[in-house]
């Protein structure tokens, strides 16, 4: 089984939580599942998502300060330290995002630190 989920680039700049919590909804309603990769689209970005074992993953939405690559792989490598895994990156509006999980709870707050 698998679901497929739109998540436009307005609806996203304005509403990141929001759009996080969408994304976590969809994974734990009935059937568990998790996002198995993200397509990015000219005005959206399509989140495919499979069947799971249950989990207890939380998926959010954060921008990333980095300005090149050096600074990219030293803030996803403190990012993972912090127990976050990148899903998915992508440029909106001029700046860096990623979907990040993780398994601690503390979601965006936690992600944004």
């Amino acid at each position: 089984m698998n679901k497929i989920l739109t998540i436009s680039y307005d609806e996203l700049s304005i509403e990141p939580d929001d759009c996080a919590a969408a994304v976590n909804a969809a994974c734990h309603r009935g059937v568990s599942m998790r996002v198995s990769g993200v397509a990015v689209d000219r005005d959206a970005l399509i989140i495919c998502l499979e069947e799971s074992p249950p989990h207890e993953l939380v998926y959010v939405f954060v921008p990333l300060e980095a300005q090149n690559i050096e600074e990219l792989r030293a803030e996803l490598s403190a990012r993972y330290y912090a127990s976050f895994s990148l899903v998915s990156g992508f440029w909106l509006h001029e700046t860096r995002w990623a979907l990040l999980a993780s398994a601690v709870s503390g979601g965006r707050d936690q992600a944004a630190g």
